[in-house]
C-alpha cells in the first residue's frame, strides 16, 4: 500500500464511536476490544493544575490489550477498471514490566507482546491468524511478521515524560523472524541490521506510541494545550510535516484515582511538486488529505495510559497518462486508508 508508511507516520497521534468487537466464541473474550468511554466520575476539583508523568513501579507488571483496525480501498481505472479491498483487525496482547528506574527518572522496561490475533478480509477472501493457537507452517510464514513477536521480549528506555528513548534487546524476534522466512543463513550482517530497523520502526513503534504518549514537561489544568512536532516523513513525492496537538478537556475520578481526558488531533504541512514522470509515465498526483483525532484517559495518580483511540485516515489519487499499442492512455488511481488504535489497560 502506497499510504501505509505515511500511517505509521501518523500513529503517534492519539472518539467515543463504538465498533463491533472481536468474538469468535466465549474463549475469544481476553481478544474483545471495548471501544466506549470510560465511565468516569467529576473530579472534586476539576480546575486544579497538575503534571503529567508515568510512574511504572519497578516489579509492578501491567497488561494492555492494543487492538488495530486497517481499511484500506482502492479504486484503479487503467485499460480496465479495478477495485480492491482490503480490511484488517489485529489484537496484541502485551506485558509492560518496569525492570529499573535511573536517577534521572527513565525507566528500563521489559516488554513482551503475549499473543496477538489477525482477522482479514482481502477481496471477499477471509483469512486469520493466531499466535497460540496457529500451528500450520505455510500460515506461520505467511504472517510471520506477527509470529516472531509473541513471546520473544524486548527492552525500551522509557522517559518520565513518555518518550521512548530506545528499543533494544529485540534480537530475538529479529532470528525468530529470519528463521520463520528461511532467511537466517541467507543474510548478511547490513541485512540483518536493516531487517532489525525495519521491525522495530513498523512492527514495535505503533504498538509502543499508542501506549505510551509524550507529556508536557509543564504543569496542565483543564483547557491546557501541547504539541509535538514530528520528523518529517515523505509520502511519493510529498513532504508530509506534522504536529500533534492534545488539550485537556477534563478532570475526572475513576474510583479514588484522578484521572486526566485530553483530546489529539493533528496539524500538517504537505509540500511537494504534483506531476512526476517515469519511465515514460506521467504522473500528476494530488496533494493527500489527512486527518487524526483522538481522546486518552490517563492515570494521573499511577502515571499511566487506562484508555485511548485514535482515528487516523488518509486519502490520496492520482492521474496518469502512459504509451499503450493504441497511443496515449490515461488512468486513474484513488487509495483510501483508515486505521483506528483502540488502547486498554486490562
Amino acid at each position: 500500500s502506497i499510504l501505509f508508511t505515511a500511517l505509521l507516520f501518523f500513529a503517534g497521534c492519539g472518539e467515543n464511536s463504538k465498533n463491533e468487537p472481536v468474538t469468535d466464541n466465549a474463549s475469544q473474550n481476553e481478544y474483545a476490544f471495548d471501544s466506549t468511554a470510560l465511565k468516569t466520575e467529576t473530579a472534586e476539583n476539576p480546575n486544579q493544575s497538575f503534571f503529567l508523568r508515568y510512574k511504572l513501579n519497578k516489579g509492578e507488571k501491567v497488561r494492555y490489550r492494543v487492538t488495530s483496525i486497517m481499511e484500506n480501498k482502492q479504486h484503479i481505472v487503467a485499460d480496465t477498471v479495478m477495485d480492491q479491498n482490503v480490511k484488517q483487525t489485529v489484537v496484541y496482547l502485551l506485558d509492560v514490566e518496569p525492570i529499573d528506574v535511573d536517577a534521572d527518572s527513565v525507566t528500563e522496561i521489559k516488554m513482551t507482546i503475549k499473543s496477538i490475533k489477525v482477522n482479514a478480509m482481502a477481496n471477499q477472501e477471509a483469512f486469520s491468524f493466531e499466535t497460540s493457537t496457529t500451528k500450520d507452517t505455510a500460515e506461520i510464514k505467511k504472517f510471520a511478521e506477527y509470529a516472531a513477536l509473541a513471546n520473544n521480549p524486548f527492552s525500551l528506555r522509557l522517559s518520565k515524560l513518555g518518550e521512548v528513548l530506545e528499543v533494544f534487546r529485540a534480537d530475538k524476534i529479529v532470528n525468530q523472524y529470519l528463521q520463520i522466512k528461511g532467511y537466517a543463513d541467507s543474510l548478511n550482517a547490513d541485512d540483518k541490521v536493516a531487517v532489525r530497523s525495519q521491525i522495530i520502526t513498523t512492527g514495535l513503534k505503533p504498538v509502543l506510541t499508542q501506549i505510551f504518549r509524550e507529556l508536557p514537561q509543564k504543569m496542565v489544568a483543564k483547557d491546557s494545550v501541547w504539541s509535538f512536532a514530528q520528523p518529517s516523513s515523505r509520502l511519493l513525492v510529498f513532504q508530509i510535516d506534522a504536529t500533534t496537538v492534545y488539550k485537556i478537556t477534563g478532570l475526572e475520578k475513576l474510583d479514588a484515582d484522578i484521572i486526566a481526558v485530553f483530546d489529539a488531533s493533528l496539524k500538517t504541512k504537505v509540500e511537494g511538486k504534483t506531476k512526476y514522470s517515469e519511465r515514460g509515465v506521467d504522473y500528476d498526483f494530488k496533494k493527500p488529505v489527512t486527518t487524526a483525532t483522538g481522546k486518552v484517559y490517563f492515570d494521573v495518580s499511577n502515571g499511566m495510559i487506562l484508555k485511548s483511540k485514535t482515528d487516523i485516515s488518509i486519502l490520496m489519487s492520482n492521474t496518469m497518462e502512459m504509451n499503450s499499442p493504441k497511443g496515449r492512455m490515461n488512468g486513474s488511481q484513488t487509495e483510501n486508508q483508515k486505521i483506528i488504535y483502540i488502547v486498554e489497560k486490562l
